[in-house]
């Protein structure tokens, strides 16, 4: 698995005290099509943090049924295939490092949006699941990147296009 890392201040990991992991998908159907969520005026992947106990992959189930209502299995996904690292010192001056890994998840499942569970802040900016052509999501997500933008939603849609590169490396190295 590829990692990047974003360290601008040389953070070492025996300085860091803060973790945090994410896992998030691209959730591909059988006709091509990616799930690909907008929430506060940008794009983002399904998925989010793991909780204390969890592994990845079952942060990333759980999530894909919060978010999208679906129940995916093990059998559907694939990865991690690329991990995004920050390093970053926090407001109270205590180094962070923040993981996202980044998985493929093949389903016919349809979202269902009677069976999310919402968190307060996906339902106040409105966090919707849409279909996207897999060779439509470059110009999508490109389209969320805009001066219109805020600067987080710029730096999400960025991360979700370098993950969507890795994405296509990854399809394309798993064919040979």
């Amino acid at each position: 698995m590829e990692i990047l890392s974003y360290n601008k201040l040389n953070i070492k990991d025996e300085d860091v005290t803060l973790f945090v992991t994410r896992a998030k998908a691209f959730v591909c159907t059988p006709d091509n099509k990616v799930w690909i969520a907008t929430s506060n005026g940008g794009c983002q992947l399904p998925g989010g943090h793991v909780e204390q106990g969890e592994d990845v992959v079952a942060t990333l189930i759980r999530e894909l049924k919060e978010e999208a209502g679906v129940d995916v299995t093990v059998d559907e996904i694939t990865g991690p295939f690329f991990e995004l690292r920050h390093y970053i010192r926090n407001s109270e001056n205590k180094n962070r490092l923040s993981k996202i890994q980044y998985f493929y998840v093949k389903t016919d499942k349809t979202p269902d949006k009677t069976k999310t569970n919402f968190t307060p802040h996906e339902k106040e900016y409105n966090f919707t699941i849409n279909y996207v052509d897999f060779d439509k999501v470059e110009d999508y997500v490109k389209s969320f990147m805009g001066h219109d933008q805020s600067q987080i939603n710029k730096i999400i849609a960025q991360e979700v296009l370098e993950a969507f590169y890795k994405l296509k490396d990854f399809l394309n190295n798993k064919d040979e």
